[in-house]
C-alpha cells in the first residue's frame, strides 16, 4: 500500500466501513481504544514501518476517533521498525538527503535543524519530516490533518 492510498483515509472516523476495511488489511485485529484519559491512539506496525494515529476530539462527548496522522518509518528510526516499503508522497525517498527533501518539497515553513525536523504545508496537509541527525538522511515521514490553531 502507498502513502497516497492510506492519505485518503486520513479524517475518517474509526467506526467507518473504511477504517474498519484498512486495519483489517492490515492486519490489526483489535479495534483501537484509547486508554484512560488518553486521547491518541498509535496503531503500532512496525515491521511494515508504519504507524496509524488516531484521535479523539479534546470536545464533544464521543467515542469516535478520527486517523489524523501517518507515520511513515525509516529502517534508520531504530527502535525495531522496518522501512515501509511503499511509495512516499512527493517523490520522496526515505534514502533521500536534507537537500534533497527540501529540492522536491521547497523550503520548509518550520525548519529546526537542531531537532534535524522539518515543516511544510502542502494541498492541505500537513508533512513533517524527521532526519537522523549525524547522516541528514530521513528518519521519519510525518503525513497529516494539520492542527487547528487558536
Amino acid at each position: 500500500m502507498n502513502a497516497n492510498t492510506l492519505m485518503s483515509y486520513l479524517g475518517k472516523t474509526d467506526d467507518t466501513d473504511e477504517i474498519i476495511e484498512l486495519l483489517a488489511q492490515l492486519g490489526v485485529n483489535k479495534h483501537p481504544k484509547p486508554k484512560k484519559g488518553d486521547l491518541d491512539v498509535y496503531v503500532e506496525l512496525p515491521k511494515m514501518g508504519l504507524v496509524l494515529v488516531f484521535e479523539r476530539p479534546e470536545e464533544g462527548k464521543t467515542s469516535k476517533m478520527a486517523l489524523n496522522d501517518l507515520q511513515f518509518y525509516s529502517e534508520a528510526f531504530g527502535h525495531g521498525f522496518s522501512s515501509f516499503a511503499g511509495r512516499l508522497p512527493h517523490d520522496l525517498r526515505l534514502t533521500d538527503r536534507k537537500d534533497e527533501v527540501r529540492r522536491k518539497l521547497g523550503e520548509p515553513e518550520v525548519a529546526n535543524d537542531e531537532m534535524g525536523i522539518d515543516i511544510w504545508s502542502i494541498d492541505g496537509y500537513s508533512v513533517t519530516v524527521e532526519f537522523h541527525r549525524a547522516t541528514d538522511v530521513i528518519r521519519l515521514v510525518h503525513v497529516g490533518i494539520p492542527e487547528e490553531i487558536d
